[in-house]
């Protein structure tokens, strides 16, 4: 008797693994990329923002982030940090709890993390390696993801700092309206600050205007749509764009290609 095994996901590729000793000083400017990258601290502790969230990571403690999604890193430790980045081309069904907050390794998952990262990067250092290494490497990885799944809940509590509470409410303010194309007044308005005080915090958790960082969530937004199979016309007039060539523009100036050339590769893509 055989029983079909539906695979849920699987590791296309691998990036550089990076192990990074940080200073007290250390900020680094936030950013968002299309693939999928596991944070982990060895020593110390660092400040990430991820969206509207904001977390303090400790020594043992993970959070992965999915493409498309905003993160910055920052120290928040007295002394050094260390810290290890895993990243990689991820196709499939990701579990979405593994997006959903810090997790904190046991020694059992610390010392499989560690194994996995040091033997990746042996293989993309390696000039020669085994055909299968490649694989086997991945395979791990998936299988560490999978018992983080199973064996752990993701730790969601966020930093209690008044800021931090200030960003995440302006944030989801942005997130609610991406259809609406609003203006930073209408945003203070809602949240009845002002429109420089958005700007300082902005800058203090992303290194970025408001501006832009609302035109990335609205960017990623019109490509959810486009993927979906919409006619441009109707995307326009749904994310509030003057008009069709208005939106192209826009999302060709921000993503290099045109709406349609980007549907046809996400097409390719499935």
């Amino acid at each position: 008797m055989f029983r079909h095994v539906e695979r849920q996901f699987y590791i296309e590729s691998l990036g550089y693994p990076l192990e990074r000793r940080f200073d007290r000083n250390f900020r680094y400017e936030g950013e968002s990329h299309d693939f999928t990258e596991m944070v982990y601290v060895e020593e110390g502790q660092m400040e990430v923002v991820e969206n509207e969230n904001i977390y303090i990571l400790r020594r043992g403690n993970m959070i992965i982030h999915a493409p498309s999604e905003f993160h910055k890193l920052c120290s928040a430790s007295e002394g050094d940090s260390v810290v290890y980045n895993l990243s990689g081309i991820i196709k499939g069904r990701i579990p979405s709890v593994l997006f959903e907050g810090v997790f904190h390794l046991d020694e059992e998952e610390r010392m499989d993390f560690l194994s996995i990262f040091r033997r990746a990067r042996c293989f993309i250092e390696a000039e020669k390696e085994s055909s299968f290494s490649g694989q086997e490497i991945a395979d791990s990885l998936s299988i560490f993801l999978m018992k983080l799944c199973r064996k752990n809940r993701p730790n969601k509590t966020l930093s209690g700092d008044s800021t931090a509470q200030r960003f995440r409410k302006l944030v989801c303010t942005m997130q609610e309206h991406l259809d609406e194309n609003m203006s930073l007044e209408d945003i203070a308005k809602i949240n009845n600050v002002s429109v420089s005080y958005i700007k300082t915090l902005f800058y203090r958790y992303t290194d970025t205007a408001p501006k832009t960082y609302y035109a990335r969530l609205r960017l990623i937004r019109a490509g959810q749509l486009v993927k979906s199979g919409i006619p441009f016309s109707v995307i326009a007039e749904k994310m509030n764009f003057s008009s069709v060539n208005h939106f192209s523009v826009f999302f060709k100036k921000n993503m290099g290609i045109t709406p349609s050339q980007y549907r046809q590769e996400m097409e390719r893509d499935k």
